[in-house]
């Protein structure tokens, strides 16, 4: 896909030398070495003063340059309470859409009534700047550019001309997040990740697998030891960490006024909202932080040949599917850990699966895989291998965990 469809923007937010040089043609670039080159050269941090008249705060700065810039696949932001997280996804949203022929944007919260905070939000952007109205597909007439805009985004999903869109999406928390099945986008923008619990999470995660371009952008307050915990100690993931005192020092909050409400919060409370860290304990969460740390804290695997990722999935009933890791070296394999599913969703199982697998291969270990192909597992290896992973069928001919002995 292309990165910069639109000429007439593509022009407006290049930087000067690069807009009058006679290298750079009036059409966007569509080659990925163009793409790459527009990238390291752009600043993202002043774009959205060209496009939307507001210059974003360094934080935000930082967030645009992860997304757009190094292109991360994989962002977790956990903010004080009023740093704008909101108004930062939605600007997200609409460059993603602008910017990439075909891109699918998906905004996903825990309700419905969430996303349409950011979908208000990039109501109000796209009517600051004459430019976009070209670019939405909007069919409304007699109603003035803002009228029109609101009864488009008044939709779950809004359309460009150029094939990409931005759809707004409740994970459904009551159905354990089976509300998210059936969609995928190739940016997802996960809103208020600490009031999605793991299971649901799992629905929108497995999305990652649909596109080796694909981005999944998570933002909340850090209230729950959970996979947000988790993200932000997880080397593979791109971590932000935005605190009171960065909202002060950009001029969004006054320093008296953060103390007055530390002066009304409980202590946790204010660790969460505005220190933005991650508490020792919560009510509803079953280890304490030193706990999870324990237990999560990358153990040395350098001492494997390589690392083993079984999987087992459920058949029906009460069966659960089970991903069991292990450190291999020659014919001995040590366990590591293993994780249950309450699900047969061959994407959902696929998914966890490759997200496990990838936190080994960030610290730079080889990984193979050995699935139970009878049934429901022959989907998820065939899946598996699509995303170019080892994948062995495990049945009695197997040899990969036959020769191993297991401690």
């Amino acid at each position: 896909s292309t990165l910069f469809p639109y000429p007439t923007l593509f022009r407006s937010i290049l930087p000067a030398p690069m807009a009058t040089a006679r290298a750079i043609s009036p059409a966007p670039p569509t080659s990925r070495k163009g793409e790459a080159t527009l990238r390291r050269n752009l600043k993202w941090e002043a774009i959205p003063q060209k496009l939307f008249g507001a210059t974003p705060y360094p934080y935000e700065a930082e967030i645009l340059k992860s997304v757009f810039k190094k292109r991360s696949r994989r962002i977790t932001v956990r903010a004080t309470t009023r740093a704008g997280k909101s108004y930062t996804m939605a600007q997200i949203a609409i460059l993603a859409a602008v910017f990439r022929d075909n891109c699918r944007v998906g905004i996903i919260g825990p309700t419905y009534n969430k996303t349409r905070i950011i979908m208000n939000y990039i109501a109000d952007m796209l009517a600051s700047n004459p430019d976009f109205d070209d670019i939405v597909m909007i069919e409304t007439s007699g109603m003035n550019r803002l009228e029109r805009l609101r009864k488009e985004v008044s939709k779950k999903r809004i359309t460009f001309h150029n094939g990409s869109s931005i759809e707004c999406l409740s994970v459904d928390i009551d159905s354990r997040g089976f509300g998210a099945m059936g969609h995928a986008y190739d940016v997802i923008i996960v809103d208020e990740t600490d009031m999605i619990d793991d299971e649901s999470y799992a629905k929108i995660y497995r999305m990652l697998v649909e596109s080796k371009e694909a981005q999944i952008i998570e933002i909340g307050n850090p209230w729950q030891l959970a996979h947000f915990y988790t993200h932000h100690h997880d080397p593979s993931w791109d971590k932000i960490h935005i605190r009171w005192q960065d909202c002060v020092e950009a001029g969004r909050m006054t320093a008296e006024d953060v103390e007055d409400q530390r002066k009304n919060l409980t202590e946790l409370e204010f660790r969460v909202l505005f220190d933005a860290e991650f508490p020792d304990e919560v009510e509803n969460a079953v280890f304490a932080r030193d706990a999870i740390n324990a237990m999560i804290t990358p153990r040395s695997h350098e001492r494997y040949d390589y690392i083993l990722v079984g999987v087992d999935v459920a058949r029906g009933g009460r069966d659960r599917t089970v991903i069991t890791e292990m450190g291999a070296v020659g014919r001995e394999a040590d366990f590591l850990a293993h994780t249950t599913m309450d699900t047969r969703d061959v994407m959902v199982v696929a998914g966890q699966t490759s997200q496990i697998a990838e936190g080994y291969r960030a610290q730079h270990r080889k990984v193979a895989m050995s699935v139970d192909s009878i049934g429901l597992g022959s989907g998820v290896a065939d899946r598996l291998r699509e995303l170019g992973y080892d994948c062995q069928d495990l049945d009695r001919k197997s040899t990969r965990l036959n020769s191993c002995h297991i401690h």
